[in-house]
C-alpha cells in the first residue's frame, strides 16, 4: 500500500512539472546600462551571459554616498511578428515604496520578485553607500507568465532618477521564441 501512495506521489508531480512547463522561452539579446552621476557611483557593472539555453544577467553596484529617496520610469514592450508594438507597463514610480510594497499588479509582482530573489542585499532605502548590490543570474521565468506567450520581440527599459536628475538608464532588448 505505501508503495502505491508513493508511486500516485511522484506520477502527480510528474505530470504537473509537465504541465507547468511552457512553450516558449525567453532570450535576452543585448543589455544595455549607462550611469549619469559620477557624485552617486563608485561601480556599476553588468554582464549578459548564455547558458543552457537560458539568458542571465550579473550586475554589481557601489555607491559613493546613500541615496535616500529613488524614482523610476519602467516600460515593457512587446513588438509582435506584425510590427504591431503593445506596450504592457509604462509607469513612472517611487522605487522604495515599490520595493517595499505587495502588489495585486500580476507584472509588478513579477519584477519585483525577479529583483529581491536574485539581488544580494537589502533592496529597501535608503540605499547604502559602500555596500555591494549583487544582482546574480537575474532572468525572465517563463512560469511567472501565462501558458501561452506569442513569438515576439520585447523591450523592457527603466531611468532611475534622484532630485529629478537622471542617475541610471538600463534597456534589455529580446524575444520570445518557441522551444525546440
Amino acid at each position: 500500500m505505501n508503495t502505491l501512495l508513493w508511486s500516485l506521489v511522484i506520477l502527480s508531480n510528474m505530470v504537473y512539472a509537465q504541465a507547468a512547463e511552457r512553450n516558449f522561452r525567453f532570450v535576452l539579446d543585448n543589455h544595455f546600462v549607462r550611469t549619469y552621476a559620477a557624485d552617486i557611483f563608485e561601480e556599476f557593472n553588468c554582464k549578459l551571459l548564455q547558458k543552457s539555453n537560458r539568458s542571465f544577467i550579473n550586475c554589481n553596484m557601489l555607491l559613493k554616498r546613500n541615496v535616500e529617496q529613488l524614482m523610476v520610469t519602467t516600460i515593457f514592450e512587446l513588438t509582435k511578428a506584425n510590427k504591431q508594438t503593445v506596450r504592457l507597463i509604462n509607469v513612472h514610480l517611487d522605487a522604495c515604496k515599490f520595493l517595499e510594497t505587495v502588489h495585486k499588479n500580476r507584472l509588478y509582482r513579477m519584477l519585483q520578485q525577479a529583483l529581491t530573489k536574485n539581488l544580494k542585499g537589502n533592496p529597501r532605502c535608503p540605499l547604502i553607500s559602500h555596500f555591494n548590490y549583487t544582482l546574480t543570474k537575474w532572468h525572465l521565468n517563463e512560469l511567472d507568465f501565462p501558458s501561452y506567450v506569442p513569438q515576439c520581440k520585447f523591450l523592457l527599459g527603466s531611468s532611475f532618477y534622484v532630485q529629478n536628475k537622471m542617475i541610471l538608464k538600463t534597456m534589455i532588448h529580446g524575444r520570445v521564441v518557441n522551444k525546440q
